[in-house]
């Protein structure tokens, strides 16, 4: 599934892209799938550029949106402009 996802990701040309399987630290919570059910994501692309933070997550469960009706539970989101990451 990660594969899939950083495939389906790669339409907002990111910089950076970190997607990471964190469903291991929600062992035994509701949503628990040991196939990848929770995930940590980072994505630094100028395609966020004047997009309001909530846009921005709407525009992620967009693109992810038959991830989220199936196996997908939980996705953490930082997501970044270029700019915003050399100011980290």
């Amino acid at each position: 599934m990660k594969e899939v996802m950083i495939s389906k990701l790669s339409v907002l040309n990111p910089k950076v892209i970190d997607l990471v399987d964190i469903s291991e630290k929600h062992r035994g919570h509701l949503g628990y799938n040991s196939n990848g059910s929770h995930f940590s994501l980072l994505i630094v692309s100028n395609k966020f550029f004047n997009i309001p933070k909530i846009q921005r997550h709407r525009m992620i469960h967009k693109i992810l949106e038959e991830e989220m009706k199936t196996q997908l539970h939980a996705l953490e989101l930082k997501l970044i402009t270029e700019e915003e990451h050399e100011l980290e």
